[in-house]
């Protein structure tokens, strides 16, 4: 599986564990099925959320002028919660590896 960066903290990880965001009309939005075309940027959790807001991450990532909203944080805690309770009720008991595909 291909390593990815988290823009907040920089920690190296599995792509699968990180949450992919995207540039769409110059604004960030969350990529949770990972097919938003261009260049994504990754974060661990909403602590590396605020951290890249606070740090204007965002526009080194997307190599240029960039806007993330405040509900980005928002929308980063409810698609972890959503994705960890998703992968406790799978059949696989939670060990199922999860591609963003939206597919078991």
């Amino acid at each position: 599986s291909p390593t990815r960066t988290c823009i907040g903290c920089g920690a190296r990880s599995p792509q699968g564990a990180l949450v992919r965001l995207a540039l769409r009309d110059g604004r960030v939005v969350l990529d949770p099925a990972r097919r938003q075309p261009g260049r994504g940027a990754y974060l661990c959790g909403v602590s590396c959320a605020r951290k890249a807001l606070s740090r204007r991450a965002f526009g080194k990532a997307f190599r240029g002028a960039s806007t993330a909203e405040a509900s980005l944080l928002e929308q980063v805690s409810s698609y972890l919660v959503r994705r960890r309770l998703d992968k406790e009720n799978s059949p696989a008991g939670g060990n199922s590896v999860d591609r963003g595909t939206g597919k078991i």
